[in-house]
């Protein structure tokens, strides 16, 4: 699951892709749902002409979460991963609109 959570970022759009496919891009408390085969993966999200790369290994039958969290907020919008545990990914997904959901299996 990857899910992006609305600190003081009301309006952008951020793309997010995983093993270099069709991104899906993201909108302030919003989420989406990607099952993906065992093995290594790699997320990536590009905002403002900067890309930051997220690396997670699936193990068969596991569940990931990770947050897009706004940082840089006096210098800028920047965005950056977070690993969230389970108790803290529901508590955000929630109040998050699901946009997508894909089997990259």
């Amino acid at each position: 699951y990857v899910i992006r959570n609305r600190g003081w970022d009301t309006v952008f759009q951020v793309p997010v892709s995983i093993d270099g496919r069709e991104p899906v891009v993201t909108i302030p408390q919003s989420m989406f749902r990607a099952r993906l085969t065992p093995g290594p993966h790699q997320l990536r999200l590009v905002f403002d002409g900067a890309q930051v790369d997220q690396d997670i290994s699936m193990d068969r039958g596991g569940i990931r979460y990770v947050e897009i969290k706004e940082a840089g907020r006096f210098s800028g919008a920047q965005f950056e991963w977070s690993e969230l545990n389970a108790s803290a990914a529901i508590t955000r997904a929630k109040s998050s609109k699901l946009i997508a959901d894909l089997d990259l299996r």
